[in-house]
């Protein structure tokens, strides 16, 4: 992201926005890329008037999910990226307190589609985030 206060701007709406409307987070976004990205494509269209409906139509074509969007315990949410983008939240899974896992958790589990240069095709990546019910509305 740089220092441009127009981007900065669009950058802080972006992140509230997702959070509050989306469940999702660009804590995984590196270097701000996406954010980038997205400003790139507000100044090409010629900085819409209605920053925040044209923000939010972006948004909810990059926050996608299966069936339901995550219900995040811990006040923070985590949507990982892949190669840029957010991926898809797939589901949630909650794991109770056992001797075997040591584990009194919630999975939420995310894939995207990986390119493989080999085949020109693609394979499926998976990733995980864990929240902690101890840490639930923390």
């Amino acid at each position: 992201m740089s220092n441009d206060d127009g981007e900065l701007e669009l950058g802080g709406l972006a992140y509230s926005l997702a959070e509050d409307e989306f469940a999702g987070s660009f804590s995984d976004d590196e270097n701000d890329a996406l954010i980038d990205v997205l400003w790139a494509d507000y100044v090409q269209e010629g900085k819409p008037k209605k920053r925040k409906a044209w923000l939010r139509a972006r948004l909810a074509a990059l926050f996608l999910y299966v069936d339901e969007p995550p219900r995040w315990i811990e006040a923070n949410p985590i949507w990982p990226f892949h190669l840029g983008k957010p991926m898809i939240f797939i589901r949630q899974v909650e794991l109770p307190l056992n001797k075997h896992l040591d584990s009194d958790s919630v999975l939420y589990v995310f894939g995207a589609r990986s390119p493989v240069v080999e085949y020109d095709g693609w394979e499926m990546c998976y990733r995980v985030v864990q929240n902690h019910k101890s840490l639930a509305g923390l």
